[in-house]
């Protein structure tokens, strides 16, 4: 995800838009040249925020500052409305939570 490719991809809703998501549950699909379009993706909102917050640079401004504008609040509450949203059943929270790292 390059910052051209977010500054001129934000869909008509105001989403930054991903031009490709890898995770393992899509590695077979990979594999197999099955691949998701572009899409508007909410999720880009609490990833992008949350790296202009937190991230560091050994020399120079933090990459993420420098490249990425802010989220505006109004994309960044409907993200997380959206994300909790998917968040209905049981079966979800505990997907969710065995996909979160290891602490410590």
């Amino acid at each position: 995800m390059s910052h051209s490719s977010l500054a001129r991809g934000r869909a008509a809703c105001g989403l930054a838009r991903r031009e490709l998501q890898f995770g393992e549950w899509l590695r077979e699909d990979l594999r197999a040249d099955i691949v998701e379009p572009p899409t508007a993706d909410p999720d880009l909102a609490i990833l992008l925020t949350k790296a202009r917050m937190r991230s560091v640079a050994v020399v120079a401004p933090p990459p993420a500052q420098a490249w990425f504008d802010p989220v505006p609040a109004e994309d960044l509450l409907r993200a997380y409305a959206d994300t909790v949203a998917l968040w209905q059943h049981p079966a979800d929270c505990i997907a969710g939570l065995l996909a979160q790292p290891p602490a410590g």
